[in-house]
């Protein structure tokens, strides 16, 4: 009977796979297992059969059972059973089967796939060969088939296990009574194997775009390529070309999207997006990836992204690299130039090549190091261009016991320049060349201790470096792409407060920090890591501190289902907090997730965040964010929602407001994507999906 691909050619009945695979392959969904709604064929049965008869994996029991030798056919009555190795159930009223060549049909037949919880009825069931399998007048379901909620519904299905494809006619499928499509003629892989066809469509609606309707065709071009035509209508923008295409060999991957708008329907322009993603491995040791993006116009994404994340971006970085990697030496070429949306524009590395020697330095000897970095800067205004050369050779000899550490650090970084474009009177190859000398230094103490039944294991971290960087003039160096860090207590301890090397900062300073953890011993599982720390500066410049602020850390994790975090940067001058990051999650294995989010940066950032997931009962689920701005007070983003979720069938529902730009111009939209479980999905799954896990599930 049904056995290998056989086996899952009736079981693709409970897919529809002319929808199911591409989507897969397309949308990435993930639909959940569904709880069996279905009770196994064989309580359907009025008395257990009479007669059985085994061969191989196969199974028939009935009534009666008699066999004709000549043509080795087995002719079944009443109570039919067929079980093929509880992959498959099928029941009927009567069968003529011969089990040899797998050619014969059962009457009257109910089939049933215990793995997928599908069931459904075929009035006939026809085998060819073992090869190719017919139903006819059927219908399919994972709900109760007394009283189902959705069904599948088709004049003749055949199944050809031979080209590894499905042919159905006069399919229709009902949800709760109603039509919601009608195909004469449909075409579907068996398997795992993709097939061209048409995907479920999507919609939604926001204040953007009015109300949107997408009807995605999925091209199985090759077994390693593939692309998804998706047409986008918009009542108020009209009708945009969403199309993706993806490739795959053994050492190449990409992902190409492009969308066009011939006219927006609001401001007459054509309006696009473009972009590439691909990674490479060339040769052992040799990769390469190129990142592109670009739009048509600064405010594409704002009015066509529908992700708050997208309506922040000021710029769309453009890069192409090529990386040789070997146990000693890492080498990158980039080239890399940015889209400006808003803001000001950056300089383009064209090109920028890095090396660097990427040995661990060994303990208990003398390590060399160097890195460095060529890179010429272009720019399209009127400002200084040109090549940039920056060195660091350096030696270390880190001293290393069981539980203590101290390194000494030698670097000479050496920075010069060829200049272009300069004001009259600026040197046009200025250069700079300073030492920077570092002691850095680290206890690791533990005590083992029972905090009543339970075991722990507690450290105690002191860390002291001593960094010391010369004072160097600077100011008729260029600023190309240099920016100051965020500090924070990790931050402390690093040789350079500044990203790039225009600009390096003079330092005579001690930093100290004291770390703590709390471990099990069982596991290793960190379950809470506190750190302080503070630097101290022996020559400060005119009007600045002796001592920095004040930084500290708090993570935790005493259980799987909570995690917490807590953050502060302390100014003791004047006794205020200059930034406080905090969160408090929780997140149990049924589903139910609760965050808490407060971040705060002086005259800057004030808001809080409070969003989650809770499931009220077996079925519904409630879905639910707010963040707030409290210097602004007004409400940044908002969403609410439910998700109903029974044995055969989901819906969720999500509305989403929020502000579109800085100036408080709002935006909502509405997000309905229908499950129906066994066959596919269809509505805004991927959007809601995006949205959840970006902001309810973080």
């Amino acid at each position: 009977m049904c056995r290998g691909r056989r086996r899952a050619a009736l079981a693709c009945l409970t897919l529809l796979y002319a929808f199911v695979a591409p989507m897969a392959a397309a949308e990435d969904a993930s639909v959940p297992a569904p709880r069996l709604c279905a009770k196994p064929l064989v309580q359907l049965l009025e008395k257990t059969p009479a007669a059985s008869i085994r061969r191989g994996d196969v199974l028939l029991q009935a009534d009666r059972i008699s066999f004709r030798q000549t043509d080795e056919l087995f002719i079944a009555e009443g109570n039919v059973l067929l079980r093929d190795d509880d992959s498959l159930d099928i029941l009927g009223s009567s069968a003529r089967l011969n089990l040899s060549t797998r050619n014969g049909e059962i009457n009257d037949a109910r089939f049933y796939t215990p793995k997928e919880g599908g069931q459904g009825k075929a009035a006939r069931l026809v085998w060819h060969e073992g090869s190719r399998i017919e139903l006819i007048e059927t219908n399919f379901t994972t709900c109760d088939p007394e009283d189902p909620d959705w069904e599948l519904v088709a004049s003749n299905i055949t199944l050809d296990n031979i080209t590894h494809q499905g042919h159905a006619e006069d399919v229709v499928l009902r949800f709760k009574g109603f039509p919601l499509f009608y195909l004469p003629y449909m075409r579907f892989p068996i398997g795992e194997e993709r097939l061209s066809g048409f995907l479920f469509p999507g919609f939604g609606t926001t204040v953007e775009t009015g109300t949107e309707v997408r009807i995605p065709y999925y091209w199985n071009i090759a077994p390693n390529m593939d692309a998804t035509f998706t047409p986008r209508w918009m009542s108020k923008r009209g009708t945009m070309l969403e199309t993706q295409f993806r490739y795959l060999t053994p050492s190449h991957s990409g992902d190409v999207f492009l969308s066009w708008l011939p006219e927006d329907d609001l401001s007459g322009e054509e309006r696009g997006e473009l972009r590439w993603q691909h990674n490479a491995s060339l040769a052992p040791g040799w990769t390469g990836n190129v990142s592109f993006a670009t739009v048509s116009d600064e405010n594409y994404l704002e009015d066509f992204g529908g992700d708050l994340a997208n309506t922040s971006i000021t710029h769309l970085e453009q890069i192409a690299q090529l990386s040789y990697a070997t146990r000693q030496w890492t080498i990158t070429t980039r080239l890399q130039g940015y889209k400006t949306l808003s803001g000001t524009i950056p300089y383009q590395r064209l090109p920028q090549i890095t090396f660097a020697r990427r040995t661990l330095e060994r303990p208990n000897q003398f390590n060399l190091l160097l890195s460095g970095e060529l890179v010429r800067f272009d720019h399209p205004s009127n400002t200084p261009v040109g090549q940039r050369v920056d060195l660091q050779p350096g030696i270390s000899y880190p001293l290393v016991t069981a539980g203590a550490w101290l390194t000494p650090r030698l670097i000479w970084r050496h920075t010069a320049y060829q200049l272009e474009r300069v004001a009259v009177g600026d040197p046009d190859t200025p250069t700079r060349s300073l030492p920077v000398f570092s002691i850095d230094s680290g206890l690791v103490l533990e005590r083992e201790f029972h905090w009543g039944e339970r075991a722990l294991v507690q450290t105690l971290e002191p860390r002291v470096k001593y960094l010391y960087v010369p004072d160097r003039d600077q100011s008729q160096l260029p600023n190309f792409d240099t920016t100051a860090l965020t500090p924070t207590l990790f931050q402390l301890f690093r040789d350079y407060s500044f990203t790039g090397a225009d600009r390096v900062a003079a330092a005579n300073r001690i930093t100290a920090a004291l770390t703590t953890r709390l471990l099990d011993p069982r596991n290793g599982h960190q379950l809470l890591v506190a750190g302080i720390g503070q630097a101290f500066e022996f020559n400060p410049a005119p009007g600045e501190p002796s001592t920095s602020n004040l930084f500290a850390e708090v993570h935790g994790q005493p259980t799987p289902q909570w995690d917490m975090g807590l953050r502060i940067e302390w100014n003791p001058r004047n006794d205020e907090a200059e930034t406080i990051t905090t969160r408090l999650r929780f997140r149990d294995a049924h589903d139910n997730a609760l965050f808490l989010r407060y971040r705060f940066l002086r005259n800057e950032i004030k808001n809080w965040e409070l969003g989650g997931m809770w499931r009220i009962n077996a079925r519904w689920q409630l879905i639910g964010l707010r963040q707030y701005d409290l210097i602004n007070d007004r409400d940044t983003e908002t969403i609410y929602g439910f998700q109903y979720d029974s044995c055969c069938w989901g819906v969720r529902l999500i509305r989403r407001e929020y502000l579109a730009d800085d100036i408080g111009g709002a935006n909502n939209a509405i997000f309905l994507e229908l499950n129906l479980k066994g066959l596919s999905s269809f509505g805004d799954q991927k959007r809601i999906s995006r949205m959840l896990d970006r902001g309810i599930l973080p």
